[in-house]
């Protein structure tokens, strides 16, 4: 008899132990939800609610990069984030989810790149040109944001501290039958990863689906408000690039019906460029040597600046770096490497609002209709060392280099000194009809070789 009811204690003992363990594991994802009646008093403040495009993608497809580059276009000129945001699923490659398999599956996506927008455009891409594929692109989000018609308003909230992000979906009608999904996507934005199609920097990477590729179904009446708090994992050291995407679909028209985006940055982003504004399409330069100048809009506590150029010693090479007189050599420190092309400026206080940082000095050998200098490493941080939000206008597939010939190299030996002095003084004051005349040596173009183009000359003579 005692040998049995030590049995039972020993099976009791063991099945409360299982009991609490199987309790642990439900509770280690810490998710509360509710559903209530809206107060027109109550704690709600909508996030913007973008149309959302979901674009399918692999580091391994070489049109890939122009398609995004097309995306990025549209986001800079014509659709800002609040109006339309994109996220990308990538495929068969290192970011690639299983959670992006299964939204291919859902829209039964045969290839990459695809791009679908607002759940039921799916617009055809113009390859290897990102500049036209955005007007296509462009054309048909301008439809889907004419039509949209969203059910329900959604805010949202969250911490990386934590690990927890609330939302809060907001009724504007019973949606009654209609199969109704609610969907979360945790993204990072500007992944640094050099794939075989050259594309470097990964915009609006998913990272993590909460509730699956197919979302979790929701049901509410008009001005109900359904609410939850939810842990999540996420690993990465650029938490201020993280950011979180919730939508509301139709399963079964596949509509998209209602979003939110949420940044978890505490900071606007800043915004790094080459030229003289941050802007798409052709940057200006010419042969010989030029200095591209670093530009930042909008910087926020900026403390140091990495980047790593991708050299093309057929079309350039990198010879110097200099700083600009806006920040004053006293007040940075730069280290730069030519043969890697690495440059590395850090400042002694950090930099705020708009200000030109420093230029690099770079030798173009031949003229070109679209040179790509394209960055393979970019990282902007804080006095903190924490990274920084930011956009980086990369001249790859958003913006390029037109280069043309430099006229002031009149003995075209890719240098702009003494020697073109030289050939410039030999047909000195001669004019068009002379023996001596040399137009190349006419810079202004009035038939005569004078004072006025020895001037020019010496003022465009390379440091």
């Amino acid at each position: 008899m005692k040998l049995r009811e030590n049995k039972f204690k020993k099976f009791s003992v063991s099945l409360l132990i299982l009991l609490m363990l199987i309790s642990l594991f439900f509770t280690s994802d810490e998710s509360t939800s509710k559903i209530y009646a809206y107060e027109n008093d109550g704690d709600f403040t909508p996030s913007p609610a973008p149309v959302i495009g979901e674009v399918f993608t692999g580091t391994w497809c070489g049109h890939c990069p122009y398609a995004l580059g097309a995306l990025e276009i549209i986001q800079l000129t014509r659709f800002d984030r609040d109006v339309f945001f994109y996220l990308a699923y990538h495929y068969n490659d290192s970011m690639a989810t299983s959670e992006g398999s299964e939204r291919m599956n859902f829209y039964k996506v045969r290839g990459v790149p695809s791009l679908v927008i607002g759940g039921t455009s799916n617009p055809a891409h113009d390859r290897d040109d990102a500049e036209i594929a955005a007007i296509g692109y462009g054309n048909a989000i301008d439809e889907v944001i004419k039509k949209k018609n969203y059910i329900a308003q959604i805010a949202l909230s969250g911490s990386l501290e934590n690990n927890e992000f609330t939302v809060k979906v907001l009724s504007k009608e019973d949606f009654g039958k209609r199969n109704i999904n609610m969907i979360a996507v945790l993204y990072e934005d500007y992944v640094n990863f050099e794939g075989p199609n050259g594309e470097n920097f990964h915009r609006y990477v998913v990272r993590n689906m909460p509730y699956g590729g197919n979302g979790r179904g929701l049901k509410l009446k008009k001005d109900q408000v359904y609410e939850e708090t939810r842990k999540f994992v996420i690993s990465t050291k650029a938490k201020e690039l993280v950011g979180l995407v919730v939508f509301l679909q139709n399963m079964d028209t596949k509509e998209i019906v209602g979003s939110g985006v949420y940044r978890f940055a505490t900071k606007p982003d800043a915004i790094f460029y080459w030229g003289d504004n941050p802007k798409t399409g052709a940057i200006n330069a010419t042969t010989c040597k030029n200095y591209l100048t670093l530009k930042v809009k909008d910087a926020k506590d900026l403390k140091e600046v990495f980047l790593q150029v991708k050299l093309n010693n057929e079309f350039f090479d990198i010879i110097d770096a200099k700083i600009c007189p806006e920040v004053g050599k006293d007040n940075a420190n730069l280290v730069i490497d030519q043969s890697r092309g690495e440059v590395r400026c850090t400042f002694k206080e950090g930099i705020n609002g708009n200000k030109q940082l420093f230029s690099v000095g770079v030798k173009f050998k031949k003229e070109s209709d679209k040179l790509k200098f394209q960055l393979r490493k970019f990282v902007a941080t804080d006095s903190s060392g924490n990274q920084i939000p930011f956009i980086v206008l990369d001249i790859n597939f958003v913006c390029y280099l037109k280069i043309s010939q430099n006229k002031y190299d009149v003995d075209n030996n890719l240098s702009v000194n003494n020697d073109d002095l030289t050939v410039v003084i030999n047909c000195f004051g001669a004019f068009r009809k002379d023996k001596d005349f040399d137009k190349r040596c006419d810079f202004n173009k009035d038939s005569r070789i004078d004072i006025n183009d020895l001037t020019e000359l010496i003022a465009n003579l390379e440091n």
